[in-house]
């Protein structure tokens, strides 16, 4: 089968939508159960779209690998083209009841992501994109807003939390958004709902690669915490926190921000 962008925008549409409905019927019946592992709790429905997501993929490209977090197996993996998925981005909502989790898919070729979508069933969004070609929420296309002033802030508890807070203080920053995946927070970035998206932890390529290329193709951008570039050198890749917002004038206020709290603490 041709492995151009178009096709498989098209097949990964028709297999995340098919995923995330099952998801959803799974949070319908409450399929909850799981286990932590180090301080990540993981889901049985994790297991189980990663094997339908991987089985899918399997059909329609058996020669492009499939990489998975929920497979650690396949993190070592050398090939410069494969794809990248996160079955649950957002597992926390997904067991507690919440709307805002997602599932996603990425293609990746020469260590870059070359087509993205990411479903939310919950809410009915999906969010794709052909690197070059743009971003579209459930068809729309989307298009950064190029405001000055960064007016809200988006994180996944009901109150900022104190590093939020003073983010917020340093940049005046009013309005504060709740939502739950680190992967639709930054696709809220990209369809306008909110300017601005910082996270003080260490994400993986896999929670990064597929909202980075919708952000980017809506002319966003997004950063590590320091506003170092953000680079898919490997499957396994952990970054040192994350910004996501609608500049690169933005990026550099908000990562001189982080730096001022921090020498002041």
């Amino acid at each position: 089968m041709t492995n151009s962008p178009s096709l498989i925008l098209s097949i990964l549409k028709k297999i995340i939508l098919e995923s995330g409905n099952l998801l959803k019927e799974l949070a319908n019946q409450k399929m909850f159960k799981g286990k932590y592992i180090e301080s990540h709790f993981k889901a049985d429905a994790d297991l189980i779209i990663h094997n339908k997501i991987k089985s899918l993929l399997e059909e329609s490209y058996p020669s492009i690998p499939v990489v998975s977090e929920e497979d650690p197996e396949s993190w070592t993996i050398k090939n410069s083209e494969y794809f990248l998925i996160d079955p649950i981005d957002g597992t926390s909502s997904f067991i507690n009841g919440f709307d805002g989790w997602v599932t996603q898919i990425a293609y990746m070729k020469n260590y870059t992501p070359i087509v993205s979508v990411i479903f939310c069933p919950k809410l009915n969004l999906l969010y794709s994109s052909i690197k070059e070609k743009g971003a579209y929420l459930n068809g729309a296309k989307l298009k950064v807003s190029k405001m000055s002033k960064l007016v809200s802030i988006i994180d996944n508890y009901p109150k900022p939390i104190p590093f939020i807070k003073k983010i917020m203080s340093e940049l005046c920053i009013r309005k504060y958004i709740e939502c739950g995946s680190i992967s639709l927070k930054t696709c809220m970035v990209a369809d306008n709902s909110c300017t601005l998206f910082v996270k003080d932890m260490n994400p993986k390529a896999w929670d990064l690669a597929s909202p980075y290329l919708i952000l980017k193709e809506a002319g966003g951008f997004l950063s590590d915490m320091h506003g170092k570039k953000i680079c898919f050198n490997s499957p396994n890749e952990s970054y040192s926190g994350l910004i996501a917002t609608t500049s690169i004038s933005s990026i550099k206020k908000v990562s001189e921000a982080i730096k001022s709290i921090n020498i002041r603490n």
